[in-house]
């Protein structure tokens, strides 16, 4: 009998292992426009640090993964869906975005071999004592920081000059310290709030955003900025 039960402990052992060795670990691969960088996660793990149009997960070994996608601009929904890759191969998902309805799909687009597949890897600062969400890879040196602020001063803050700063907020990278004097020099409340507003997805450090709080005169003003936030990402701050 105790002979019997070992035979059947060594065969059930023998099984288990030949499953595990057989099983092919999967890539999944999902990619969107390049206005659209995300953020994406596996069973609520962030694969990526840094937003970028095109990520890849490897070494893979569920058969279900839960997937999130975050996307850079704060004010695009966030889009949740269940995969099934398919084994020891590169699933490749495209996102389907639709800016007008807001409402965004993930589609299988193709599967390709496991040599098929690129090596992803990210390239970002790492900030002294800072580890939150990146909004940006790279803050953009000191010197070009300067020309930028040496030409707004002594304008007027007007839509065109409102124009121009979203477009290299949105463009470049800039930390909260950077964009800080940048928002000083806006001197309606209500501008000053949109353009906060709007630089929050794309600041570096943008779980630093409350920095920025002193520079409204109004108590309302920050109350709103705060709750434009938790709408959009369900954080304070």
């Amino acid at each position: 009998m105790n002979r019997l039960h070992k035979l059947s402990t060594t065969l059930i052992i023998f099984i288990f292992s030949v499953m595990v060795g057989s099983a092919q670990p999967t890539t999944i691969t999902v990619q969107s426009n390049i206005e659209h960088p995300f953020y994406l996660y596996l069973n609520g793990e962030q694969i990526n640090k840094i937003p970028t149009s095109k990520v890849e997960a490897h070494d893979l070994v569920l058969t279900d993964y839960q997937i999130r996608i975050e996307f850079r601009d704060i004010t695009q929904p966030i889009l949740k869906e269940t995969v099934k890759p398919k084994s020891g191969k590169n699933s490749i998902y495209k996102v389907k975005i639709d800016t007008l309805k807001k409402q965004h799909r993930l589609e299988l687009y193709e599967t390709l071999k496991p040599s098929d597949v690129s090596e992803f890897s990210e390239s970002y600062y790492h900030m002294p004592d800072y580890e939150g969400k990146l909004g940006c890879a790279w803050p953009v040196d000191e010197s070009v920081h300067e020309d930028l602020l040496n030409n707004l001063k002594g304008q007027e803050i007007e839509a065109p000059m409102l124009f121009k700063i979203r477009s290299f907020v949105s463009s470049r990278c800039l930390t909260v310290d950077q964009f800080k004097p940048i928002l000083a020099l806006v001197e309606e409340e209500h501008e000053k709030e949109e353009l906060a507003e709007f630089a929050y997805s794309y600041l570096y450090d943008r779980e630093n955003f409350s920095e920025l709080y002193s520079e409204f005169q109004y108590s309302q003003t920050v109350a709103d900025i705060k709750r434009y936030i938790q709408k959009h990402t369900g954080n304070r701050r």
